[in-house]
């Protein structure tokens, strides 16, 4: 039993699904945090930066979530209100939660993709792939606003 209420909350701050039932009987809200180091995470802590909810004196990321009687949730990043949609994106990168018949990450194909890039270990050439990559888009995109309708398809 033990391990279930700790996978709950650990769930419930990585942004799951919250119920009113995982507030204690007679209490008005429940409050549950999660520390987690990141100092040997620079995609997480580039993932942070990017939406504004980065600590940058400190390598570590603080996940605190607070659920009322009346249904409604706070969700927070290092002390950053943010949606608990922007809750659980963090929380799929910083948690892989197994279970006997479910394995979150295998599912993504984004995780595919980070395996491979990790297992590589080229971050330099990551980078320029990436940056090329957004080079691409932008072009591709003001080709676009140039073209007309017909000629569009062939840029697919």
């Amino acid at each position: 039993v033990g391990k279930s209420i700790l996978l709950d909350a650990l769930s419930l701050c990585l942004g799951a699904r919250a119920e009113t039932s995982f507030i204690r009987h007679g209490q008005k809200q429940a409050e549950l945090s999660a520390l987690f180091d990141i100092q040997s995470k620079p995609e997480i802590i580039h993932w942070l930066q990017q939406n504004d909810c980065d600590n940058p004196d400190e390598p570590t990321c603080i996940l605190r979530r607070i659920i009322t009687q009346d249904s409604r949730s706070r969700c927070y990043i290092n002390g950053t209100l943010v949606t608990q949609q922007l809750l659980a994106e963090l929380g799929h990168q910083l948690v892989d939660i197994h279970s006997q018949h479910h394995n979150q990450a295998l599912l993504k194909k984004d995780y595919h993709l980070t395996v491979l890039d990790e297992f590589a270990q080229h971050p330099e050439l990551l980078k320029q792939v990436h940056a090329a990559y957004h080079q691409y888009q932008h072009i591709k995109k003001q080709l676009e606003i140039k073209m007309t309708p017909e000629k569009q398809d062939w840029l697919q």
